[in-house]
């Protein structure tokens, strides 16, 4: 009977922990870092799904799957870090991205990313040519290269 009240106990404050108005998000940080993401990220599943002729959304589905999940096992951290919050220490609060400062969407890359398309390699050639860059400790070449790769393919 004791478990159950237990239970019942701890199923409440998870709730109310839900439910918590974001004003409250001063003294949870990873709340506050996770329920902004997962907003972030149900915005922007449909335009990566545009782009991805849908075969996107289950991977952004299960990324939202999980940021949810982690706000069940996060509850704890968030609530024994509030005594050294209201103290003036930023546990928690100063290791997290504040989301607002994520990136706007984009559907391309800068040039210094990934390519969106496919791209064509001769990769026994450029293994070759690589190594021998490498052996004349020449990095630079061998960055150039890549990134002329991932700009004309």
């Amino acid at each position: 009977m004791r478990s159950l009240k237990v239970a019942k106990g701890f199923l409440t404050l998870f709730l109310a922990f839900i439910m918590m108005p974001i004003s409250s998000y001063a003294l949870l940080p990873i709340r506050k870092h996770l329920t902004d993401a997962t907003a972030l990220n149900r915005q922007r599943a449909p335009l990566y799904a545009e782009l991805t002729s849908n075969k996107s959304l289950p991977l952004s589905y299960e990324l939202i799957t999980m940021e949810n999940l982690a706000l069940l096992v996060t509850l704890r951290l968030d609530l024994k870090a509030k005594k050294y919050l209201k103290a003036g220490v930023g546990l928690f609060h100063d290791d997290l991205v504040d989301m607002a400062l994520t990136p706007a969407f984009s559907a391309r890359f800068d040039n210094k990313q990934a390519p969106t398309q496919r791209i064509s390699i001769q990769i026994k050639l450029l293994r070759k040519k690589w190594k021998n860059l490498v052996n004349q400790d020449d990095l630079q070449s061998i960055y150039n290269e890549a990134v002329n790769i991932l700009d004309h393919g």
